[in-house]
């Protein structure tokens, strides 16, 4: 079993944008680098064929938050919207495995205090809604807990 998650990705220049922070938290932090993204579905599977596909979609930005999920450190946190929800819905279909669809892009996965997480909040560029372009396939391992765990994501062309 292998598995995968379909990714949103962000159009340009957002994506430039959301990247170079990401790197620079990472370099900061020591933590992963990994690419923007909204996880659209995860599951496992046995077989799969590439996926990978242009898209025109715009999310609402909800706010900027933090948690203390390793994969939910500091985030951008999206309204769902009728778009979103029916591509959610046809995943859910296609590979008859639930997914709980929580928009949001991630800035770093590390484990921080939340006094530090709060700090960052400030550096997060504000803009009231992402565009995202893109639809790509990524494999993931089993968990997703530390460094070594994101460093092994990858995309499946």
């Amino acid at each position: 079993m292998m598995k995968i998650a379909f990714w949103l990705i962000p159009a340009e220049p957002d994506r430039t944008i959301y990247q170079s922070l990401i790197q620079d938290f990472a370099a900061r932090y020591n933590a992963p680098i990994f690419a923007p993204h909204v996880t659209l579905h995860s599951c496992k599977v046995e077989t799969f064929s590439t996926f990978q596909t242009d898209i025109d979609i715009v999310l609402e930005v909800d706010q900027i938050s933090y948690s203390d999920s390793f994969t939910k450190s500091l985030f951008i946190q999206f309204f769902s919207n009728s778009q979103l929800d029916q591509l959610h819905e046809s995943f859910q279909q296609n590979f008859e495995s639930p997914f709980i669809l929580n928009p949001h892009l991630s800035l770093i996965y590390a484990n921080l205090p939340e006094s530090e997480k709060r700090s960052l909040i400030p550096k997060i560029p504000f803009n009231p809604s992402i565009r995202f372009d893109q639809i790509r396939t990524i494999e993931l391992p089993p968990s997703i807990q530390t460094r070594a765990d994101v460093e092994k994501f990858r995309p499946i062309d």
